[in-house]
């Protein structure tokens, strides 16, 4: 029983300063991180009958609720860009449309894309 108690302080103590690498793993789950928070704007859009408008920061790598005002600080290990180029915002209108666009992750030679869809609003992650 001590010998587990030791264990798991020592995990405790050392978890935090682990770096788990850039691989798919890491990959995916910004992408869902980033996914999430663009359908809680979406809902929040749909709920309260206004425009709700997502920030992109791409120099400060980062993605900002419109809603809640929670950010999301992406990965320096992943590459951050948009589709169409220079996209900075996602404007998710209270009648289920969005500008639409694309946030896209990469590292080592594999991408993931976090689709918006203008006509529906719909948030879709894509894997290529």
């Amino acid at each position: 029983m001590l010998a587990l108690a030791i264990i798991s302080l020592l995990a405790a103590l050392a978890l935090p300063y682990m770096r788990f690498g850039t691989g798919p793993g890491l990959q995916r789950y910004e992408g869902r991180r980033v996914a999430a928070l663009l359908r809680a704007d979406r809902n929040e859009a749909l709920r309260s009958g206004r425009t709700v408008v997502t920030l992109i920061d791409l120099s400060g790598r980062r993605v900002v609720s419109g809603s809640s005002g929670g950010t999301i600080d992406v990965s320096g290990a992943l590459q951050l860009s948009s589709r169409p180029a220079g996209l900075n915002r996602v404007l998710f209108a209270p009648d289920g449309r969005s500008s639409g666009g694309d946030i896209l992750l990469g590292a080592k030679g594999r991408s993931l894309a976090v689709r918006v869809s203008d006509q529906t609003a719909a948030v879709r992650i894509e894997e290529f």
